[in-house]
């Protein structure tokens, strides 16, 4: 279900941004909850202080409110960014 991307040759199809925070890559998977309270399992590619980078099996509008399951953490609140087939960007 989840696949390796390179993303170097998509940066055109989304907005670029300025990232100051170092990012730790971390594929796990995890769970994402919809601001209509649905849950979906998720695989997560990277995290930061500011965001974090997921594959996602459902269809996420950019600007949709989410929540980022993590057990050991805590659920973590975020914004969608970007949108690109099936890989989602979410700002904390």
């Amino acid at each position: 279900m989840y696949q390796n991307h390179d993303f170097s040759q998509s940066v055109g199809a989304v907005e670029y941004e300025f990232r100051s925070a170092e990012r730790l890559s971390i594929p796990l998977d995890a769970e994402l909850r919809l601001a209509d309270g649905t849950e979906h399992s998720i695989r997560l590619r990277d995290i930061s202080s500011m965001g974090f980078m997921m594959e996602c099996p459902v269809v996420v509008p950019i600007g949709s409110r989410v929540e980022l399951l993590l057990p050991a953490i805590g659920d973590l609140k975020a914004e969608v960014r970007w949108e690109l087939a099936g890989w989602v960007g979410c700002k904390l």
